[in-house]
């Protein structure tokens, strides 16, 4: 191998190759840590350029060029940024953002770190902190136009979080308030109100609480046809009507049965109603009924 035409120092061969020992060695006298990490970066993004399975050697390079811990703020910047910017082309803007701010406390005029920083907290929806990194940006380079359109984008995004935990909040005092009025209409009917008997992340049952309609407290109620596997839920069920009122208006005699009741067996007056006493069971994912009750 001739030293000469090798391509890093790094790899200018074994030590009982004289030739690249003693290039090895004049290079590391001529070389600081500035022109070596100059250098790297070069090489790093000379590497960027070349397309998607080149990435791991240029990052391997940035990251080479800023473990030599050179004195240049403003090189060790631009590395930094440099490595920012391939880890957004890979979708890693946690990374991204680290090595924006990185470069942002090695040299605070680097406008394009800003940028990075700014557009990474967009795509992270930290609209907050990329307004802050986008105005400190744009008091370094006013007309930076890429800059101001992210600006836009996150004053836009924070505007509309804003308003979202707004309306969130204001929803929490009205459900909080509605909860109060149906635990006072509830004690005035001399009814407690406990923990719910049946607990379950299914969409048809996910938010079910007792309610006030027109002052009547009305309460959610599932009806379960286990020999048919087959379910009805009624969200408010009026505290004021039986059950019978209301397997009336779900069993009517003068509509034809549900699909699942071919021999119509489901009429009033023929009807059995049991009701859950000691709840011990749960419906699956499916929706699928789980037996663990006593009737009572």
């Amino acid at each position: 191998s001739i030293p000469l035409f090798m391509d890093d120092a790094e790899f200018l061969g074994s030590e009982d190759n004289e030739a690249a020992a003693a290039l090895k060695a004049i290079l590391s006298e001529e070389d600081t840590p500035e022109l070596r990490a100059e250098e790297l970066k070069d090489r790093g993004n000379e590497e960027l350029k070349k397309g998607l399975s080149h990435r791991p050697v240029a990052l391997n390079r940035y990251t080479q060029a800023l473990e030599l811990k050179c004195k240049d703020q403003q090189l060790n910047s631009v590395i930094y940024s440099n490595r920012a910017h391939l880890h957004m082309l890979n979708r890693n803007w946690g990374r991204a953002l680290a090595d924006c701010k990185a470069a942002i406390d090695a040299d605070p005029s680097n406008v394009k770190a800003y940028f990075r920083a700014t557009k990474c907290c967009n795509t992270l929806h930290k609209t907050q902190y990329a307004v802050l990194f986008a105005e400190h940006g744009l008091r370094r380079d006013k007309g930076n136009t890429a800059l101001k359109s992210e600006l836009k984008k996150a004053k836009a995004a924070y505007r509309k979080e804003k308003e979202s935990k707004k309306e969130k909040k204001a929803t929490q005092i009205v459900a909080k308030q509605e909860e109060k009025n149906v635990q006072e209409t509830a004690l005035r009917q001399g009814v407690s109100i406990g923990k719910a008997v049946l607990e379950c992340q299914n969409g048809e049952y996910a938010g079910a609480e007792p309610c006030i309609v027109d002052d009547v407290l009305c309460w959610p109620v599932l009806f379960v046809y286990e020999e048919h596997r087959q379910r009805d839920f009624v969200q408010m069920c009026p505290s004021d009507a039986s059950l019978a009122d209301q397997l009336q208006q779900m069993f009517p005699p003068t509509v034809p049965p549900p699909p699942w009741d071919p021999a119509a067996s489901y009429v009033m007056g023929r009807l059995a109603v049991y009701f859950v006493e000691e709840w011990a069971g749960s419906v699956n994912r499916e929706g699928e009924w789980q037996r663990g009750w006593h009737d009572g």
